[in-house]
């Protein structure tokens, strides 16, 4: 393995930590966060405009 590879490689380990959160929580916490994360959303205008509008990646007019 050449030098540059070990060095890429490294890179995207660091890039793939970086990418992600730790947070500790107690039991009693936990529970609720999982709660919340389980409780459907309830439908408002910016949730609408958010669902109706394309991702930058699905845009099909590419004139720039």
């Amino acid at each position: 393995m050449s030098e540059n590879q070990k060095e890429s490689e490294g890179e995207a380990a660091t890039e793939a930590q970086l990418d992600q959160a730790t947070f500790r929580l107690d039991p009693a916490r936990y529970s609720a966060f999982v709660a919340d994360l389980r409780r459907p959303v309830v439908p408002n205008d910016r949730l609408r405009l958010l669902m109706a509008t394309p991702a930058p990646w699905q845009e099909t007019d590419v004139r720039r």
